[in-house]
């Protein structure tokens, strides 16, 4: 269990797992978060956590099992953004985009797979509304291919991921916010009941759902590693940049208030799925992912693959 320091209230250890939840393009505040534990701890100190990841979560709990700088790395992603925004289409062209930064992580290890089994758990769906946490690699285009999965809303992404004979899709319709044991810390830039760490107030529907502005994306990160200080080392949080909240659009509180009613989530993941079926029956098979060495490979525990 975690224990805090007297005096500082500072986590004596970091926790052995963390959880960052689907969150689409708000992904700058998992990192900013990561960047809160790599100033309180220390990169090395961190090699023993196991990250899961759902949906663009997934990125985010990948460049932190990879050990990299998430500094770094947003940047690189809020260069990615912009990107999607001078497109014409804006999010039909997140499947290159989300792919390029994915291989783009992965291209600093040639091995990456081999530590990240064990380390990385990504949530995904399968067969309607089935979860499965994978957590086994076998090599780094499977890693690619199922944190792609992990993000795949039909449509949005136009090359839908088949594994061992099923489509697979995003984790967060199944199970947005998953934990491996009692301790694991969640992190939620939606505020989701039961999170440890988020912000003052909800990202917005833009963030999650557009594509935000390099303003917008860099105040997220500040207000990640704001409240992650607040977590881990509340006295050093004092002096850190943080933002009042951005009220939400009439249309995001429609958004949110929408998604807390289980009957809404399952017309909604049914009208992915029908829509997936739509798209694959209109694309060539050679725009579709395969993962043959997964379909190769051994049985593995129920939950895993």
């Amino acid at each position: 269990a975690l224990q805090r320091e007297a005096g500082s209230g500072l986590w004596v250890d970091p926790p052995s797992s963390v959880s960052f939840e689907g969150c689409g393009a708000a992904l700058t505040y998992h990192l900013g978060v990561l960047q809160s534990m790599f100033d309180v701890y220390g990169r090395r100190k961190l090699e023993g956590v196991k990250w899961i990841g759902t949906s663009s979560g997934a990125i985010a709990a990948l460049i932190a099992a990879m050990g990299l700088n998430p500094c770094e790395w947003k940047d690189r992603l809020v260069e990615r953004w912009g990107g999607l925004q001078d497109r014409c289409g804006g999010l039909l062209n997140a499947d290159g985009a989300v792919g390029e930064l994915i291989a783009d992580v992965l291209a600093t290890d040639s091995k990456a797979f081999e530590r990240l089994t064990g380390r990385l758990h990504v949530s995904v769906t399968e067969c309607l509304m089935s979860n499965a946490l994978v957590s086994t690699w076998h090599s780094n285009e499977h890693v690619c291919r199922v944190v792609l999965a992990s993000c795949f809303i039909p449509l949005a992404f136009l090359r839908p991921v088949l594994q061992r004979g099923c489509f697979i899709i995003d984790g967060g319709f199944s199970h947005n916010h998953p934990k491996i044991d009692a301790h694991t810390v969640l992190v939620s830039p939606t505020r989701t009941v039961g999170s440890h760490i988020m912000p003052q107030s909800k990202a917005r529907f833009r963030d999650i759902i557009g594509a935000p502005k390099v303003g917008r994306s860099n105040e997220l990160f500040d207000d990640g590693v704001y409240n992650g200080t607040c977590f881990f080392a509340p006295s050093r949080a004092f002096g850190l940049v943080h933002h009042e909240g951005v009220p939400q659009s009439g249309f995001g509180r429609l958004y949110y208030s929408c998604i807390k009613h289980e009957l809404c989530m399952f017309l909604r993941v049914m009208a992915f799925w029908n829509l997936l079926l739509l798209q694959v029956l209109c694309l060539p098979l050679c725009c579709i992912f395969s993962c043959p060495d997964v379909d190769a490979a051994p049985n593995l525990p129920e939950g895993h693959v």
